[in-house]
């Protein structure tokens, strides 16, 4: 969870130590254990840690934890295991909704003990600066998808990617991605949503660009290899002619979509 030496510090002795005062915190910790504990152990009991966390979704602000976990988790020896895009769009709503909740408070974090939780350091760039040119391609098709259909929405599309491409930018230049990856499910207009459960080509094509930053936390217990399922599925979703622009996701993530 942590982003930087400071900030391991303060999972590893502040945090725990508050949550000795604060109930909500010490449920958050609990469930986040189990979830750990889950994601780890291939024992048949490993669903039972799971059971230990839906009592604290009493708190609003752990039900990002649990849906995260839940998705998260290795599920190819249990039935009923959701599609992987409707998981994302699941996790896209409460990260939505959390950080709503978590941005007025974030003055206040900062100027605290909790500081250098949201305090991102220094950063060197990790890998050649392709941020320009992809979002540069997507302005593009955007716009000649606006001329081929009066009903393509060209404006919406247009702020998703300029969101976007902030977040790229900071990928390429070398920040936590923990620190931003985020922030662009809360940016982006409910619309793009709506685009996305439609399945609409266009939309699914950004959304595999965003997959790229999902896929540099993929060292991270909570997150895995889900950036890379989700590209899969996106890429096995759309035609031929939609697939030839996401071959900057697909080579950056090293990800293999049957053709």
């Amino acid at each position: 969870m942590a982003c930087s030496s400071d900030s391991e510090r303060i999972w590893q002795t502040t945090i725990p130590n508050l949550s000795l005062r604060h109930p909500a915190l010490r449920q958050g910790l609990l469930a986040l254990s189990a979830l750990h504990l889950v994601s780890i152990t291939t024992s048949s009991r490993r669903w039972e840690y799971l059971d230990t966390a839906p009592p604290s979704l009493r708190h609003g602000w752990l039900m990002i934890v649990f849906t995260f976990g839940y998705c998260l988790v290795d599920c190819e020896n249990d039935i009923d295991q959701p599609e992987i895009l409707n998981e994302f769009f699941d996790v896209f709503r409460q990260t939505r909704w959390l950080i709503s909740i978590m941005i007025p408070l974030l003055g206040r974090v900062e100027a605290g003990e909790l500081g250098p939780l949201v305090k991102p350091e220094h950063s060197h760039p990790t890998m050649p600066d392709m941020s320009r040119l992809v979002v540069f391609l997507l302005h593009r098709q955007n716009h000649i998808e606006a001329l081929q259909d009066p009903a393509h929405k060209e404006a919406l599309y247009g702020s998703v990617i300029e969101h976007l491409s902030v977040s790229l930018k900071k990928l390429m230049e070398g920040v936590e991605p923990k620190m931003f990856a985020f922030c662009w499910t809360f940016q982006v207009s409910a619309g793009f949503l709506e685009l996305l459960e439609a399945r609409e080509p266009f939309a699914l094509v950004v959304l595999a660009h965003y997959a790229v930053i999902l896929h540099h936390l993929r060292d991270c217990w909570w997150m895995g290899d889900w950036g890379t399922r989700i590209l899969s599925q996106i890429g096995n979703s759309l035609d031929s002619e939609w697939r030839a622009f996401i071959g900057w996701p697909v080579d950056s993530t090293e990800c293999s979509i049957p053709h």
